[in-house]
């Protein structure tokens, strides 16, 4: 998500980390870490706050001196707000192929010592709707959360797929309240 960085204008020499730019950090020792296998960076930037490359490219700069390969960052360079950051995201997280070279990469690694499991869930009831400012985007938000699957149900597919003998890999599953549209 942007609001991390401020961009390398003048006069400025670098990317400037703001308020907000300890995600990168994070994200980035995570990776390091190896607890996060990619980083997923998003923002734009809009021309009337000082122009310049999409936040997520200043950010992507900063991961990768950190020392986060490039090949290990995907980005969403055209959201400008939260709704954007959600939407584009998504799209990049339901590319299927993405999510399961992932997972089959860690997993063929690391000799079938793990297992992973993708969970695609649809609209999962949470706190998000009361944190929108804009309201259309707000009324759209709120009209999908009506039909909304509570945590609970998420909780259970997770038991699920770890409850299995260890021989047995879950690889997906998808939760979709019945009434919301694919």
């Amino acid at each position: 998500m942007g609001g991390g960085v401020k961009a390398a204008l003048p006069p400025r020499p670098w990317v400037e980390l703001a308020e907000a730019g300890d995600r990168i950090i994070y994200g980035s020792r995570l990776y390091k870490q190896g607890k996060a296998s990619l980083l997923i960076l998003s923002g734009g930037r809009v021309d009337w706050k000082g122009g310049g490359p999409p936040e997520s490219a200043d950010m992507a700069e900063i991961a990768q001196t950190i020392g986060v390969p490039s090949s290990a960052i995907l980005q969403d360079p055209d959201s400008h707000n939260t709704y954007q950051n959600a939407v584009n995201v998504r799209k990049i997280l339901e590319s299927k192929a993405i999510i399961r070279a992932i997972s089959e990469g860690l997993r063929l690694e690391l000799n079938g010592e793990i297992r992973s499991t993708n969970i695609s869930p649809g609209a999962v009831a949470t706190e998000l709707t009361t944190t929108i400012s804009d309201k259309d985007t707000a009324a759209r938000m709120n009209e999908l959360y009506a039909i909304a699957i509570d945590a609970d149900t998420i909780t259970r597919a997770i038991t699920f797929a770890i409850e299995q003998p260890g021989n047995v890999d879950v690889n997906e599953i998808i939760l979709r309240p019945t009434g919301q549209e694919l």
